[in-house]
């Protein structure tokens, strides 16, 4: 392009000269140097080139042109035609050699291409430069994913319910059984008559529930390598290659794999031919990681309660105060009737959990290049 520039800063003073003295375009200037090889516009492709023919595609020669070549010297690279009178056409001429054309085959079936491949260090994907110059695919390679960490405690114990439970026998010393009974806070209990000893038995705590009360922390993922895989922005033609089905294209630039590629969802193998160097990067990932379930244990707390006995039945008569001490106590009793209930709540110990699940990389796409 700085070439082009020079010759059209010429443009203006007729036949433009090279140190030799030779003019640059013998085809369409006289040997007087009196014609110009441009229509006089400033950014105006050669007067005999073809029309809207796309200035990054035109290459200039580096020095002397000998008197005759048509065209200045400039060849355009991408039209199919021997712009320069040399008996070149597009990518078999030396100037677009040069200036990094090259030819590469069309994409095979089920391909993509073609593209070039850039990559770099790190989790942030490369940007498209060049003559490629739109992203068609990214992704990366070398995940890093820690477990996660977990833990698990639980709340103390809730809504938990207490029972009081007294025993009546027909001796005197809570030998012979008779019956029990449960005898719920200030709830009178008639248990009838000939009983001879009695005995408050501790109370019961159940029913309780615990809360579990987890805690999980899933790591960041982060990636070794990070690809991207760009669109050829010019528009290939087949000229000047071996192949008919060849593409003459610009090689891709500075931070890309130096030839062209080809690209196609999944890991597959490359295509047979040319395009053998395989590159596998991931798009996504497939993550699992987590923890066990957060449990608990309940284990019940315990109850006492104050009971009164009385000898006459509703719960009238004499009386004798008795607890919940699982101790014999001698009377006779027609009714009984427990006080209220103390409850200590029960406990809620967590059960151990661990980090499970993993994360690995998902989405691949292969990537096949030119060797």
């Amino acid at each position: 392009m700085k070439r082009l520039a020079l010759l059209l800063a010429l443009a203006p003073l007729g036949c433009a000269q090279f140190p030799s003295g030779q003019c640059t375009d013998k085809a369409i200037c006289d040997d007087t140097g009196d014609a110009s090889i441009f229509d006089g516009s400033i950014g105006d492709a050669p007067a005999d080139s073809p029309p809207d023919v796309p200035l990054d595609t035109l290459v200039g020669p580096d020095g002397d042109v000998p008197d005759g070549e048509c065209n200045g010297g400039v060849e355009d690279c991408s039209n199919g035609v021997d712009d320069n009178c040399d008996g070149h056409i597009d990518c078999d001429d030396p100037l677009c050699q040069n200036a990094g054309y090259t030819c590469t085959p069309a994409a095979p079936a089920g391909w993509s291409g073609p593209v070039a491949l850039y990559s770099i260090a790190g989790g942030t994907v490369p940007s498209c430069g060049g003559a490629y110059t739109t992203l068609a695919q990214s992704g990366h390679t070398g995940l890093t994913a820690p477990a996660a960490t977990c833990g698990c405690t639980c709340s103390g114990a809730t809504g938990e319910l207490c029972f009081a439970d007294i025993d009546y026998f027909t001796d005197s010393s809570c030998n012979n059984y008779n019956q029990s009974d449960g005898l719920p806070a200030n709830f009178c209990v008639n248990v009838g008559s000939g009983n001879g000893s009695v005995k408050g038995k501790p109370g019961v705590a159940y029913g309780g529930t615990c809360t579990p009360q987890p805690t999980k922390n899933v790591p960041g993922e982060s990636w070794s390598n990070s690809y991207a895989t760009c669109s050829y922005g010019g528009t290939p033609g087949t000229a000047g290659c071996g192949a008919t089905t060849d593409l003459c294209v610009q090689s891709p630039g500075s931070g890309a794999w130096s030839k062209p590629c080809v690209f196609q969802s999944g890991d597959v193998p490359c295509p047979t031919g040319d395009y053998g160097g395989k590159y596998v990067f991931y798009t996504s990932t497939s993550d699992s990681r987590g923890c066990t379930n957060c449990t608990c244990n309940y284990n019940p707390g315990s109850c006492t309660a104050n009971i009164t006995v009385y000898t006459g039945s509703q719960c009238s008569g004499s009386t004798l105060a008795i607890s919940t001490d699982n101790q014999c106590h001698t009377f006779a009793g027609y009714s009984s009737e427990a006080g209220t209930l103390t409850n200590t709540p029960g406990t809620c110990p967590a059960n151990p959990v661990s980090a499970q699940g993993t994360d690995t990389p998902a989405g691949p796409v292969t990537v096949c290049c030119a060797q």
